[in-house]
């Protein structure tokens, strides 16, 4: 069997990552109004440190850049087009497969020397952001891995 051939596309947050966001914002705003009117000082003060905790998760998405994935054939690999650290090499998990959309898990294997940043990251992706790669990055998902020591048949 083949190998599925090297692809490469980028994720960026997009429409979706907004849409959680604002969302988010929008359930921790009404419950924090909700515990506010109730009038009860426990309820308000756990609402305002739930509020001051998602606001700072909030802040800290802000900056989310675009993540590079490629595969290369052997392994899956991960970076940040800005970032100045090397990619990371991982596993990809097909988490959701909408067809025109893909979400994807990417875990990154472990290290001797912890690398900056979280070793789960999660990637949106739409068919008509990568429509050259689509086809590729999909057999890329759904073959088997090549194992590195594996003879080749016929």
């Amino acid at each position: 069997m083949r190998a599925a051939p090297a692809v490469a596309v980028t994720a960026c947050p997009g429409l979706a990552r907004a849409v959680l966001r604002l969302l988010s914002a929008l359930a921790v705003g009404v419950t924090a109004l909700w515990a506010l009117q109730r009038g009860d000082g426990l309820a308000a003060t756990i609402t305002s440190l739930v509020v001051a905790g998602v606001a700072c998760l909030l802040w800290r998405d802000r900056r989310a850049s675009a993540q590079y994935l490629k595969w290369d054939g052997v392994d899956w690999w991960l970076a940040a087009p800005v970032d100045a650290a090397e990619p990371r090499i991982g596993k990809v998990a097909v988490a959701l497969d909408l067809d025109r959309w893909l979400l994807l898990r990417f875990r990154a294997d472990g290290l001797e020397v912890p690398a900056p940043g979280p070793r789960t990251r999660w990637l949106a992706l739409r068919r008509h952001e990568h429509p050259a790669e689509w086809h590729a990055l999909r057999c890329a998902l759904y073959s088997p891995a090549a194992s590195s020591g594996a003879s080749e048949g016929p």
